[in-house]
């Protein structure tokens, strides 16, 4: 029987939930996806919100990583619904590390059904509705999410 190189046996995915007192130390990372999804979506926030939202817990973080190297992150929160009064977990921003800076190791693919069924598993852990997220992008259904409603405004 042959030795096993463990050296080309990629490591698993990991995703941790970043405290509060330890945002800065992934902040970088994390302001640069934030300011990705902002100028793809156009959202009202701006990346000081997510942060004083994390910081003072009132949303968490949750970095997707394989080894040492951050493939993305995901920030979430809950609320409740205005008539039923039904918890939601709102996943509030998700992002990946953009094609161009992928490995053949990296595995996307992996590490966002990873995300997407522990996101799954938090809702129901809390009994909540979810995860549901808002986005102005098309396609979300090849992750399993089927579109609600429609929201229309005028300016």
């Amino acid at each position: 029987m042959g030795e096993v190189n463990l050296s080309q046996t990629p490591q698993p995915v990991s995703i941790n939930q970043v405290q509060p007192t330890f945002l800065h130390d992934v902040w970088p990372f994390v302001r640069i996806g934030v300011e990705t999804v902002k100028r793809k979506v156009k959202p009202d926030f701006i990346p000081e919100d997510v942060y004083a939202a994390v910081r003072f817990n009132n949303a968490q973080l949750y970095m997707v990583t394989r080894g040492p190297r951050a493939l993305g992150f995901f920030v979430t929160y809950t609320q409740r619904r205005p008539f039923s009064n039904k918890l939601e977990y709102l996943l509030w921003i998700g992002y990946a590390i953009p094609l161009r800076e992928r490995l053949p190791d990296d595995n996307l693919p992996e590490a966002v059904a990873m995300s997407l069924a522990f996101m799954r598993e938090q809702a129901r852990t809390l009994g909540a509705v979810g995860p549901v997220m808002l986005s102005t992008r098309k396609g979300f259904e090849r992750y399993g999410f089927t579109s609600g409603f429609t929201t229309w405004s005028m300016s």
